[in-house]
């Protein structure tokens, strides 16, 4: 094949291969049934549905074909099956389908593409780039498998515009997919919005780009679903005249779509039409320039100066009587298609579709490139993530003030000596800072709640949009889902990490937390791991309700109210009942929150000098109750004296008792001592010891928490992170391959 002058309207890829000759795609006795399970019916009859089917069948034993160079509309009213015999032969539609779809032509590989109604592109990403990213994901699967791409590519030439200059290039010259992009713009006029945001560009120009995107890499078979949908006379005339155009290139293509009541002009410009009726029928199928006479054999005329794409779609509907449906559908059934006769061979579209062997790693470098451009564009993954980090952070430090954090929950300063002053003063701080210590770890836990919505709330939000996009291009094999799936999940990586260790510098800085270097480097390791076990969660809820983006922000948040419950902080494990104990164990909130408490309260926070203190006040206490209590036990039972003013006189035994520094002999006021003095330290804060006999916080002993949780809690968590992670690329994958 030579080269050839291409301009910018007529500019599209050529490829040289073999492969690419006449083809017809035949189905036969083609039925598709729709089956509802017990809780769907349910469902529809407690919404005011009567009489719900467990199985409808949609479209009945019909027959069609569509050729290469040809384009084709299947046109019906509405319920008739039109899209759903289009996903039928797309192979979208797989259960309740029966019947043969067979693929006529030498070839024995080709490619698919399938343009959705609704189609989804990202909003954040210009036309060119939309365009660039496709031709790089496509173009490098079809150099994977080997096949001879060239492409005749137009030069951008400025200085003669009237006469672009032409080049031949691979896939492998640079500025390849830049001449791809600017091809496809010149070919649907996309030119001047080129550098616009896809999301800013009108509904016409929106639908070339899907257009566009599928034709960088030349498909055999391009399906579009509704192409015209909200498109005026005028667009949708454009829009099925380059439909048209493209059939009628070198290297032809099929191409069939659905369209509802086109206009006379529009109408005939399709060179098939295939007419379902309401019975899930075809009573027509041929061009549409026949149609009227066709409809004459049934005894149906179409009146003068009627859109004859109108009058059919009431025929069909069955305004003119079900018998010319019947016999519409009886003449249709009884015509032998000739598809066989110019192609005998015959094989399975499923065994030609091709089954591309996807480039892992370059792949993966492109769609981690787009992703990472997707969250810095995008205000509600970036700026306005940073922005509530920073001012939710700013507004905590504020609230609880830079001293909640000092409160270590450790046994005050006491006095030296003993002194009912002393003893009161000390009873008083340890109460306050009781109270500063709830208020800190309330903080904490108020900490670890930010972290985790702020992770999982923005990807509820945008998640189901970029899995709408993901799930067509995985249907028009453009990469894997593991290629995906990576790429994703590094892009947003960095910003996991960020987001929350700039939130808990801030807060842990203005609250006053403990300045040891490792606390805080493990209470910021807890609150990462929240931030992206939240994320899969997001990303798990976004896939689920990717068509219902309203039930993954209202089911995403109820899947942490469990957690939270089970969490210990709200109802303390050990007052649940017995049976929902085991329970918390399936709670990440409640091993973050164990890791954030040990973290800062535990690995002898209190320090040693405060054991020493408190070892030293014991022993005072204990001499001095035992000496208190010898003395009183002793006037119990001794006679007392008085003397000649009326004050009582020390007897001998009372005095050798007082003066005694023994008392090894009196085992029960030595325990009674003990009892009186631990109540006393414990009034003072001092009454929490580990086994070695530390004094520990006064926090760790409300939860019951050890040091060794710590290790536990970790392990826990890390676990749990990558059994979500892993589950979340298996939701991701069964979502893109799932068959209506």
């Amino acid at each position: 094949m030579g080269d050839a002058k291409v301009h910018p309207s007529e500019a599209v890829v050529t490829i040289e291969n073999d492969i690419y000759k006449h083809f017809a795609i035949q189905w036969k006795d083609l039925t598709y049934t729709v089956f509802k399970s017990f809780f769907e019916r349910q469902l529809a009859t407690i919404g005011g549905q009567k009489n719900v089917l467990a199985s409808k069948q949609i479209i009945k034993n019909v027959k069609g074909t569509i050729k290469s160079g040809e384009l084709t509309a299947i046109m019906g009213p509405s319920g008739a099956g039109k899209s759903t015999l289009l996903e039928c032969v797309a192979g979208i539609r797989e259960r309740g389908r029966n019947g043969q779809i067979t693929f006529h032509g030498s070839t024995r590989k080709i490619n698919m593409a399938f343009i959705p109604q609704h189609d989804s592109f990202f909003g954040v990403l210009t036309v060119r780039e939309t365009l660039l990213f496709a031709s790089k994901l496509q173009n490098s699967t079809r150099a994977k498998n080997k096949e001879d791409y060239m492409a005749f590519t137009v030069a951008q030439n400025a200085q003669n515009k009237e006469k672009p200059l032409v080049r031949r290039r691979t896939i492998s010259d640079k500025g390849f997919h830049e001449d791809i992009a600017f091809n496809m713009m010149s070919l649907l006029g996309l030119e001047e919005v080129a550098d616009v945001l896809t999301k800013n560009i009108s509904g016409g120009q929106r639908k070339r780009l899907s257009i566009a995107q599928e034709l960088v890499s030349k498909p055999n078979i391009l399906i579009l679903d509704e192409p015209t949908s909200g498109l005026d006379s005028s667009a949708s005339l454009q829009c099925i005249q380059l439909l048209q155009k493209l059939t009628q290139q070198k290297l032809p293509m099929a191409i069939a779509c659905t369209i509802h009541q086109p206009n006379p002009r529009t109408f005939n410009l399709f060179h098939k039409v295939i007419i379902l009726s309401v019975l899930g029928k075809v009573i027509y199928e041929g061009p549409p320039l026949r149609l009227t006479d066709h409809l004459k054999k049934v005894d149906v005329e179409c009146p003068s100066f009627y859109n004859p794409a109108d009058f059919i779609i009431e025929v069909a509907s069955g305004e003119h009587g079900f018998e010319p449906v019947e016999k519409l559908v009886s003449i249709h059934d009884s015509t032998p298609v000739d598809s066989t006769a110019l192609f005998p061979s015959a094989y399975t579209l499923e065994d030609v579709t091709i089954q591309p062997k996807f480039p892992f790693f370059t792949h993966f470098m492109y769609l981690f490139h787009r992703s990472f451009l997707l969250i810095l564009r995008n205000p509600l993954l970036t700026s306005l993530r940073l922005v509530s980090h920073v001012f939710l952070a700013l507004f905590i430090g504020w609230i609880y003030g830079p001293n909640v954090g000092k409160a270590g929950g450790c046994p005050p300063d006491l006095p030296n000596g003993f002194s009912v002053e002393g003893m009161r003063a000390a009873t008083n701080a340890s109460m306050e800072q009781g109270k500063a210590m709830i208020d800190n770890f309330s903080c904490l836990f108020f900490n670890m709640m930010i972290i985790m919505f702020s992770a999982l709330m923005p990807t509820l939000i945008s998640f189901p949009i970029e899995m709408l996009v993901f799930v067509k291009e995985k249907r028009n094999n453009w990469y894997g889902v593991g290629s995906y799936f990576l790429g994703m999940m590094l892009a947003d990586t960095p910003f996991q990490l960020i987001f929350p260790t700039l939130y808990v510098l801030i807060t842990y800085y203005m609250t006053g937390q403990v300045t040891v270097l490792w606390r805080f480097e493990s209470y910021l390791a807890t609150n990462v791991l929240i931030a992206l076990i939240s994320q899969c969660q997001g990303l798990i809820m976004g896939a689920i309700f990717m068509h219902n983006m309203t039930a993954a922000v209202y089911v995403g948040p109820l899947t942490a109210l469990p957690m939270l419950l089970f969490s210990g902080f709200l109802v303390k494990i050990e007052t649940m009942p017995a049976i929902l104990r085991p329970l918390s164990n399936l709670s990440f909130i409640r091993f973050s929150f164990e890791s954030a408490i040990i973290s800062i309260y535990g690995f002898d926070r209190c320090g040693e000098d405060v054991k020493e203190k408190i070892d030293s006040m014991r022993r005072l206490l204990v001499g001095w109750f035992t000496r208190m209590l010898s003395i009183v036990n002793h006037a119990l039972h001794d006679e007392e004296e008085y003397n000649d003013y009326g004050a009582v006189v020390v007897s001998k035994n009372m005095t050798e008792t007082f003066t005694s520094s023994s008392v090894e002999g009196n085992k029960d006021m030595v325990e009674m001592s003990d009892a009186l003095v631990d109540t006393i330290i414990a009034g003072v804060g001092g009454g929490m010891r580990d086994e070695e006999g530390n004094v520990v916080s006064g926090v760790m002993s409300l939860f019951d928490l050890e040091n060794e949780n710590l290790y536990r809690a970790y392990i826990v968590l890390l676990v749990y992170f990558v059994v979500l992670r892993i589950s979340t690329y298996f939701f991701v994958r069964w979502r893109a391959n799932m068959k209506d």
